[in-house]
């Protein structure tokens, strides 16, 4: 498992991505993440559990310039249902993290 690399430099990296609106927070089974970007680019998103580890992982995909829309299910990279908790979304565009808390409630 990999380290989230959020955590070790918070103060230059981490920070809110230009999210349009994350609903529902909390969360089940699904959150919806409205995000814009500035041109049309590759993206990729992961998810943190509170240990700082990835548990999940979208792998890098195209979208438009504007306002894109991703659903994360609640579920880890091996189809497991995650328990409830804090994680934290991280979106990877043009070499820049992006990250936003969200909470999985069962």
């Amino acid at each position: 498992e990999e380290e989230c690399p959020l955590f070790i430099n918070t103060k230059s990296i981490l920070k809110e991505f230009n999210i349009n609106n994350i609903y529902p927070n909390p969360f089940n089974p699904y959150v919806n993440i409205s995000y814009k970007v500035e041109k049309d680019d590759f993206v990729e998103f992961e998810v943190y559990n509170i240990q700082g580890k990835i548990v999940f992982e979208s792998g890098s995909f195209f979208v438009n310039k504007g306002l894109n829309q991703y659903r994360w299910n609640g579920y880890d990279n091996y189809g497991t249902n995650l328990s409830s908790g804090v994680y934290l979304i991280a979106m990877k565009i043009n070499n820049k993290i992006y990250s936003h808390k969200v909470t999985l409630l069962k």
